[in-house]
């Protein structure tokens, strides 16, 4: 599928795709026969040549897309025959080695293709650099009749795409794949949550209101010890250490790519400092993980978090409890839960909702 189409998928939030195939048992095979071919590959040109990996994993659990369609690159056949072809391709970084049997008709052929991602090596790319892919055109005897060999450049997995840009000038707008970077999943916050309870209870043990004698209880115990919950974990990120660092920008210098680089959230924990994103999925990660229902505000250049008291997932202002997470390591509970309210500026993505539309932790 080609982006310009996925991008208009992704703006309407919903997606019919109509599609049919069609084989010919009947079609000559070329082996002991001359064929001339001409062989072009081409990566998608919305990402300008570039693979961005964090985009490349969150679009392939999104349930809006059809993922047999999710293509990423085309491969264009010119041949003065008709045969049964072969089309292979590899990359020991990217992909597992892709093979897809193919009718090549005589003339034009364009065919996408959707190759085999190492979904699980993606975690480890933590720079950018440059990747060649080849592609090979065989018979059925896996004779090679054409070789093609693409490079491509490459950027981190803590690069996020948060909009592209058009040929028309028109911005998607794509903010909903920062859910991505939170991870309630991670082991470490289990050992957070359990060295963030020890160190409540021994310095505020004896007070009734900041005692936390149900330990991580969510929404189970009240509204007044879900907020003490929350201020004991923002309590153990200031003695941790916490400090804002704006550093947001990344060495890319593509036009019609919006990115920013994000930390995972054991690199904020062992950093122990956070941009405004950073620390908002990091305490994200952490509230999700005791059952406490998290969204992402973003505002132009910014981006802070808000819970919801009562557990929802839709936006009520009533509803809700805002964090300014670039404050934490002041240590002023006051100004870093101050009531921000809601604007037109903002734009909320509810973890809950991103998880049912399938964006998945990352890491």
């Amino acid at each position: 599928m080609n982006y310009k189409a996925i991008f208009g998928i992704l703006i309407a939030f919903a997606i019919t795709i109509v599609g049919c195939s069609k084989s010919d048992n009947d079609t000559p095979n070329p082996t002991n026969m001359d064929v001339k071919v001409s062989l072009d590959v081409k990566f998608d040109d919305a990402f300008e040549g570039t693979l961005y990996p964090s985009t490349i994993f969150s679009f392939a659990s999104l349930k809006i897309l059809n993922q047999e369609e999710l293509t990423y690159f085309d491969v264009t056949i010119n041949s003065d025959k008709e045969f049964d072809g072969r089309i292979k391709i590899t990359n020991d970084k990217f992909i597992r080695e892709t093979v897809v049997d193919k009718t090549i008709k005589a003339g034009k052929n364009v065919i996408p293709l959707n190759v085999l991602w190492k979904f699980d090596d993606f975690v480890n790319i933590t720079t950018s650099g440059y990747t060649h892919f080849k592609v090979e055109l065989m018979d059925k005897s896996n004779k090679v009749i054409a070789t093609k060999n693409v490079q491509l450049s490459y950027r981190s997995i803590n690069e996020c795409v948060f909009a592209t840009k058009k040929e028309d000038g028109s911005i998607v707008d794509l903010r909903f794949l920062f859910a991505s970077y939170v991870n309630e999943d991670s082991k470490l916050i289990d050992m957070f949550l359990s060295a963030a309870l020890k160190r409540n209870n021994e310095e505020f043990g004896s007070d009734p209101l900041l005692n936390l004698a149900y330990g991580w209880a969510g929404y189970q115990a009240g509204e007044d010890y879900l907020d003490t919950q929350v201020e004991a974990i923002i309590y153990q990120l200031y003695k941790l250490g916490m400090q804002y660092s704006s550093i947001t920008d990344t060495s890319n210098a593509a036009t019609k790519i919006y990115s920013q680089n994000v930390r995972f959230i054991n690199e904020s924990l062992l950093l122990q400092n956070a941009n405004c994103v950073d620390g908002t999925v990091l305490l994200a990660s952490i509230l999700e993980k005791i059952g406490i229902r998290c969204f992402l505000v973003l505002e132009p250049g910014h981006m802070y978090l808000a819970y919801s008291s009562t557990g929802k997932t839709e936006i009520s202002l009533n509803d809700l409890n805002f964090i300014e997470t670039t404050l934490i390591s002041t240590g002023d509970m006051v100004k870093i839960m101050k009531d921000k309210g809601i604007n037109a500026k903002q734009n909320f993505i509810s973890i809950r909702k991103a998880r049912e539309a399938g964006i998945k932790p990352i890491q």
